[in-house]
């Protein structure tokens, strides 16, 4: 015989109060919180660590910004000096007193600039550019003063020659052509002096195309801002 359940007696009380108790929790848990308001909340936002990782996201996302902007210019400069080079490699020669109307003249937009540029090679004032490699073996630079009728002289870098054999000397220098010369060159600019590295004991030889010292073992005054890699010679040697 099954006995009923009575909720009034002192066991129904007790069992029932147990049943209540966790859905009274519940329900203060639930009457704190915004129905509207995920499960998980949004207090982690104020947290301090959530703050410093969102700084860090903030900082890189700035570097990286300013990373692209710096490559894109880099990039437009690249293209933009291509452009000048190639135009200035093909272009049509322009008279030396045009192009560097002062011995000091030069601009950056120059550089590879055909030129045409008419005198006399001083051959005994030839100098030679130290340590000058060419497809790994190393070598001289030649440069001559193209003297012109105005008195100054254009250095001209004539080409390259090897090591000598059997001493620090090239073993052979071609010789320019005689007479007038006229010459078709690609201007560079004045190389600056190398640290560290003292001018050589040779009088005929200078650590680089340095115009400063070149004109220093040069009795003829000469163009100081820039000098030539020659190009062609009428008449040719």
């Amino acid at each position: 015989m099954t006995q009923d359940f009575d909720p009034q007696s002192r066991y129904g009380r007790k069992h029932a109060a147990q049943l209540q108790r966790p859905a009274a929790a519940d329900d203060r848990a639930d009457a704190g919180r915004d129905p509207d308001e995920p499960f998980v909340g949004w207090r982690f936002v104020r947290s301090r660590r959530w703050l410093g990782y969102f700084a860090i996201a903030v900082a890189f996302a700035v570097v990286c910004a300013l990373f692209g902007m710096w490559q894109w210019d880099r990039r437009n400069e690249a293209v933009r000096q291509n452009a000048q080079v190639a135009q200035n490699y093909d272009h049509a020669p322009v008279p030396l007193d045009q192009a560097l109307p002062q011995a000091s003249s030069w601009q950056d937009d120059q550089e590879w600039l055909r030129v045409s540029v008419t005198g006399q090679y001083d051959v005994d004032a030839q100098l030679l550019v130290r340590n000058r490699v060419h497809n790994g073996q190393p070598g001289f630079e030649v440069l001559t003063p193209l003297v012109t009728d105005t008195g100054r002289a254009f250095i001209v870098d004539r080409g390259w020659v090897p090591t000598g054999n059997a001493q620090d000397a090239p073993d052979h220098v071609p010789a320019p052509p005689s007479g007038e010369v006229t010459a078709v060159v690609r201007l560079q600019e004045s190389e600056p002096r190398i640290p560290g590295r003292s001018d050589p004991a040779e009088s005929d030889q200078v650590q680089s195309v340095t115009l400063d010292d070149v004109a220093a073992k040069v009795d003829t005054p000469i163009w100081t801002g820039a000098y030539g890699q020659l190009a062609s010679e009428s008449p040719a040697p």
